[in-house]
Formats: C-alpha cells, structure tokens, sequence
C-alpha cells in the first residue's frame, strides 16, 4: 500500500506540474557598477517542493552556478540569493562589470521534470570623456580646433559643434580608434575663421552616446593668440634650415649618383724593368686612374698552367750581413691618392724560377672587373752584364775614334 501511495504522489507531481521562466534581455550596465540578470519562474501546483528544482547560469557556454538539493556551486564573482528561490527568483548578479563580462548569460530553471532555459544579452557601456587638445586661435585667420571623445563603447557615437549656441556644420568626425581595453577613441575638427567683431565667443563639443541620458557637452572659451615678430622669426629660420637641409640632400645624391655613374675605371699596363737580371732586384707597379672607392687588388704569378695568389704575408727583407730574399718572398705595397690607386711587386728575379713566368695584376670592383699581365721571357745572368759592359766600351771608344 505504501508504494502505491508513492507511486499515485508522482503521478499527480507530473500531472499537475507547470514551469514558466521569465528572462527579459538585452540588460545594459555601466562599466564598474554591479547587474543584476533577472530571472523568475512559477510553478503552478498544488504544493512546491524545492527538493525538485535546481538552476543553472552560464555564460557563453562556461557553466558559472550550479544550485539543486544538494547545495550550490558558482563563480567568485556571482551572487546568487538561495531564499529568493523559495519566492520564484533566480536571478544572478554580476560584480565590477568590465568589457569582458558582456555576452549571452543562460538562466536554466529546473522542476522535475520540466526545464526551460532562458537567455539573456548583457550590453556594458563605457562613458565617453572630452578632451581639447588646443583651445587658441588668431584672428583673420583660418583655425581648426580638435575635440577627442576618449574611452567609451559601444562604438556608435556622434559628435557635433555648436558656436555661442549656433550649430556648425563645417565638422568632421574621423574613424573610431580602438585601445587594447575594447574602449575607442574618436576625433572631431572644426574649422572657422575669427572675423571682428571680436566678441567672447564659446565653442561647445557635444557628444551624443547610448551610455549617456542625455549628451554630454564640454565649452571651450576661446582664447585668442597674436602673431609675435619672435614667431614669425623662428617661423623663417625653420623654412631656411629645411631648404638648407633639402640642398644639402639634392647635392649629396647628385654626388652619390655622379660616383655610381662614372663607369669603368682606367688602369695602366703594368710597368717593370727593361730588363729582369737574375738576383737583381725588381719592381712592378700597378697603376689605376678614376679609381672606385671599393677596389680590390690582387697579385697573381702563373707558371707552367698553374695560377697562384701571391700572399702578403710572405714579405722578407735583407739584413744587414747581406742576406737577400728567399725565391718565394714578394713585397706587395698599395698606396691611394686621391682617385688614383698604385699597387707594387718586388721581388728578386731567378732563372731557374721566374723566366717564362708571368704575373697577373686583378682589380675587382663593384662596377668593373681588370687584368693587366708582365711576362717574363728572359732572365739576364751576371755574364750578360759583362757583355753588356763591354759593348757599352767599345761604343764609347769608337764614338771617340770617329770624333778625332
């Protein structure tokens, strides 16, 4: 009997069970204030049994309360009033609103075993605030004045200048701004010119903004400032100093352009001895003319087919005791003049080594590449010179001859 007492009581529960909830949205706060989301709900039955219900808020889909039978689980940052329920409320409040907190809350109310859920728009505002970032004109001039509405959302926003209570309707508006907290910024501009008479006039930037009852209005007493002859002087040495600079940068391209278009450099053959002696010393010079300020020169011996850089770190003098250089030492020397360039070799000629040998001189530039060869066909031995000497005696003795 006492089950089918049970049974009968769940079936008149479900039978005569009615849930309705009511969520009205959107709701609109002020960043920082605290809201409060509305929702309620009725049970039409004979009697209501709170071991049957249980609500739960979310926010964008991220569950935030639970509340049921068994207790009650939510945010830090929610209220939730769990003797309000006993009276059919369910509502959720929300603590130092940010821009983050705006989005679609979910009210689910739950009576076995019905549930409705509801949704609700959150909309945070921000106020906007004036700025004016100049207030001074002149007079016959031509004056455009700025007013700056700085952090406020949403993002709809309207601005508008009125002149001692007049409209004008000269003002631009720019784009909105957006700062890294959501916020925007917009800037608006004016422009007139002060004519006499010049009376104390009052320039007024409204701003028109869903977060505001009614439009905000900053004045702006106008101050008016006379052109000084110290303006107009440092106003005249700012021109000289940009068209001294202007003529400065047009001559240092011109230059630059003037070295770039100069084309290829002029190098001369390589000059050396008359004649190379063997264990004589010599010297070859390379000599270029309209020279790059990035030439590369480089020394280079070729013997039998094969070509080798001659390195300068091979360089070795004679002592004191007479000691000569090494076959393999080289001098190289490079000295720059203006736009010339001469680069020289010396070294000490050796029959077994040096003849048929040629020397390659390479300059390399970023416009021009050159080459420029000696070719050391003979070397001369010291009985040359004697030779050499002797015929240099006969010669004078027969020019003496034929002279008497």
């Amino acid at each position: 009997m006492a089950f089918l007492g049970l049974l009968l009581c769940l079936l008149l529960h479900q039978t005569f069970a009615e849930l309705e909830v009511f969520a009205p949205s959107p709701q609109r706060v002020l960043n920082g204030f605290t809201v409060v989301l509305p929702c309620t709900f009725s049970v039409h039955k004979l009697h209501f049994d709170p071991k049957y219900l249980a609500i739960l808020w979310s926010f964008q889909g991220r569950q935030i309360l639970v509340y049921d039978n068994k207790g009650i689980t939510k945010d830090p940052r929610v209220t939730f009033d769990v003797e309000a329920t006993k009276n059919g409320n369910a509502s959720l409040a929300v603590a130092n609103v940010t821009l983050s907190d705006g989005g679609t809350y979910s009210c689910l109310v739950v009576y076995s075993p019905e549930r409705i859920e509801k949704d609700i728009i959150l909309e945070v505002q921000v106020r906007p605030v004036i700025i004016f970032p100049n207030q001074t004109v002149r007079k016959e001039r031509e004056n455009t004045l700025l007013c700056v509405a700085v952090g406020f959302f949403p993002q709809d926003i309207k601005i508008t200048w009125t002149l001692d209570g007049k409209i004008q309707n000269n003002s631009i508006i720019q784009e909105p701004v957006k700062n890294k907290d959501g916020t925007c910024n917009v800037t608006s501009s004016v422009t007139f010119t002060m004519r006499p008479p010049l009376e104390a006039k009052t320039l007024s930037c409204r701003v028109h903004h869903t977060s505001l009852h009614e439009p905000l209005q900053e004045d702006l007493k106008l101050i008016y400032e006379e052109e000084t002859p110290s303006e107009i002087i440092v106003a005249c040495c700012v021109l000289v100093l940009m068209l001294i600079i202007i003529i400065a940068g047009v001559l240092w391209w011109k230059r630059k352009r003037g070295r770039k278009d100069k084309g290829p450099f002029t190098v001369r053959d390589i000059e050396g001895p008359p004649k190379l002696i063997d264990g004589e010393e010599a010297t070859l010079y390379y000599t270029v003319d309209t020279c790059p300020e990035n030439l590369c020169v480089t020394w280079l011996i070729r013997s039998a087919g094969q070509v080798q850089e001659i390195q300068t770190s091979q360089m070795r003098g004679h002592s004191e005791e007479g000691e000569s250089l090494l076959d393999k030492s080289y001098v190289i020397k490079s000295q720059r003049e203006g736009h010339q360039n001469l680069s020289s070799l010396r070294f000490i000629p050796h029959m077994e080594r040096h003849k048929d040998v040629t020397f390659l001189c390479r300059g390399v530039s970023s416009q021009h590449n050159d080459e420029k060869t000696f070719h050391c066909k003979t070397i001369y031995g010291e009985i040359f010179l004697l030779y050499d000497m002797m015929d240099n005696v006969i010669m004078l003795l027969f020019l003496t001859i034929v002279s008497l």
